[in-house]
């Protein structure tokens, strides 16, 4: 796949329509060609068979007055699609046939019966990322309003979230039927260590004098975290997206000749699926993960 021939996205709000429809119409054509190669991925044969297995008792096991399983599908920090580096924008366009994917599976297990809400988020949203999402029915949300669509009836897929703002203000006090995106039991045992792991509260946007030394009592915000991610993980069951293909996706694996692509794919494969166990089987998780 080439790079798209797009201006960047800063200068963007200053094109009229008919440049903003041109860059669109080209985002379509690229939208097309990577549907196709994504089609072709024995990945996406795997693991919307996964999701079809877990998910498929969920749907068939309602009760009669709560036949609605998922009525939105959230998707936070997709990313801009109108940038010149290869391998976002190709990132970004995989992980939205990606959720597109699995909201046409959602739409397949409740027999069509069902309306499920389209939304996303990203601050780096332009006017052609809105209009390109919008022939996809998908609604653009200013921050941090998605987070107000979040139900226990949301697909919520969070491909390039930042850690902290994930367990912060996303996932408190809700209790989505479908997560995709960070492994939060990997973050739980990160928040919990005697001394957190290096990077950790780096990449949590936090300083790193939070625990001064070993056998401390966890800095107050970690708790709150770690606690929001216990309760996130408790009546859920996990496992990594590409672990049924790719159980040692690794960097080291990356095809050179397609490598914008491969590295998109690594992205996709190295996030986490969650979703809510029946309760006939919350006795057998610990913790959530697999």
């Amino acid at each position: 796949m080439s790079t798209p021939n797009l201006s960047r996205r800063y200068s963007c709000d200053n094109k009229d329509e008919a440049t903003i429809q041109k860059e669109v119409d080209e985002l379509c054509c690229l939208f097309t060609n990577a549907r196709i190669k994504w089609q072709k991925s024995p990945f996406r044969e795997i693991i919307l068979s996964v999701l079809e297995k877990d998910l498929g008792p969920l749907f068939t096991t309602c009760n009669e007055d709560d036949h609605h399983h998922v009525d939105s599908a959230i998707c936070m920090a997709l990313g801009s699609f109108h940038v010149e580096n290869d391998y976002k924008w190709t990132s970004s366009m995989l992980q939205l046939i990606f959720f597109l994917d699995v909201v046409e599976l959602l739409y397949r297990l409740s027999h069509g019966a069902e309306h499920i809400k389209l939304l996303a988020q990203d601050p780096r949203f332009n006017r052609v990322d809105t209009a390109f999402l919008s022939i996809f029915d998908i609604e653009v949300l200013d921050a941090p309003k998605a987070v107000d669509y979040i139900t226990t009836k949301t697909f919520l897929f969070t491909p390039c979230i930042i850690k902290k703002p994930l367990l912060a203000s996303i996932l408190p006090d809700r209790d989505p039927l479908l997560y995709v995106g960070h492994n939060i039991s990997r973050l739980l045992q990160d928040l919990t260590s005697p001394i957190p792991a290096p990077g950790v509260t780096a990449s949590l946007g936090m300083t790193e004098q939070l625990v001064e030394k070993a056998g401390m009592a966890l800095d107050k915000d970690i708790q709150g975290l770690a606690a929001v991610a216990r309760g996130f993980l408790f009546p859920k069951r996990s496992c990594r997206v590409g672990k049924q293909m790719y159980p040692d996706a690794s960097l080291k694996n990356i095809d050179k000749r397609d490598e914008a692509w491969s590295l998109a794919m690594f992205t996709l494969q190295t996030m986490w699926i969650y979703f809510r166990q029946e309760e006939s089987s919350l006795e057998k998780l610990h913790g959530g993960s697999k």
